[in-house]
């Protein structure tokens, strides 16, 4: 019994403060709610981006610092250009 009542009250911690946002702001406008799907789609395409360079770059994959300043690149090219789809 205490397993169940310990999954469920980390479960409403966890997903609590997404869920109350979702019930109070983005379900009563249809195009936020498609906003935030696509933008969590959109949100792994910089890891996908930064997880093939590694591969690819053999010689620098114990260089963390290399890593982690493309995958920020990536991630903040990847957002200008939603920016820029979304605005036109």
């Amino acid at each position: 019994m205490f397993i169940w009542t310990r999954l469920i009250g980390s479960i409403l911690v966890g997903f609590g403060v997404p869920g109350a946002v979702i019930v109070q702001f983005v379900a009563h406008r249809s195009v936020l709610f498609l906003l935030m799907v696509s933008a969590a789609f959109v949100a792994l395409g910089p890891l996908l981006l930064s997880s093939l360079l590694w591969l690819a770059i053999k010689d620098l994959q114990h260089v963390h610092v290399f890593h982690v300043v493309f995958g920020v690149f990536f991630q903040e090219l990847v957002r200008w250009f939603t920016l820029q789809g979304y605005t036109k």
